[in-house]
C-alpha cells in the first residue's frame, strides 16, 4: 500500500517523482493535461502539483478530480503518493495557465526544470519545479 506523502514547505525528491508519477499515469489514462508544475504557495506555506488541462478535448475541473482521485487510489505501490488536496486542477483559459505560456515563450525548459521570479506581464512565481509547459 502507497505511503501518504507529506507536502511541505521544501520540494522533496519523493514529491517531484510522486509528481512524474501521476503525470505520467495521467497520460495513460488520457486525461489532457498540457502544462504541470509544482508550485510554491507562499500563502499556505506548501507546495502545489497544478495540472492545466488541455483546450482540445474539455473536462470539467470536477470530473478532472474524480479521474486524478481514482489514479491516486489505485496506487498500491510502496513508494510515496500524493493525496487530492495537494493538486490543483486550472482550465486553460486561467491567468496561471496564460503564465505557464509566457514562461514557455520566455525561456527554453527541459523536464525537471526550476524557475523563480517575475513572468513578463505575468505573476510573480515564488519557486516552481516545470515538468511540463504547452
Amino acid at each position: 500500500m502507497a505511503k501518504e506523502l507529506l507536502v511541505g514547505r521544501c520540494l522533496s525528491k519523493d514529491m517531484i517523482a510522486a509528481g512524474k508519477k501521476l503525470i505520467r499515469e495521467l497520460d495513460r489514462n488520457e486525461l489532457p493535461v498540457c502544462a504541470a508544475a509544482w508550485l510554491c504557495d507562499e500563502e499556505l506555506a506548501a507546495w502545489k502539483l497544478v495540472l492545466s488541462l488541455s483546450e482540445g478535448k474539455p473536462i470539467s475541473n470536477l470530473e478532472a478530480y474524480q479521474r486524478i482521485q481514482s489514479i491516486l487510489l489505485a496506487d498500491s505501490s510502496n513508494e510515496p503518493r500524493l493525496e487530492l488536496d495537494n493538486v490543483k486542477v486550472i482550465s486553460p483559459t486561467s491567468s496561471l495557465s496564460h503564465a505557464f505560456k509566457k514562461v514557455s515563450g520566455e525561456m527554453v525548459t527541459e523536464p525537471g526544470t526550476r524557475f523563480a521570479g517575475p513572468v513578463k506581464n505575468g505573476p510573480y512565481v515564488e519557486d516552481a519545479f516545470i515538468y511540463r509547459l504547452p
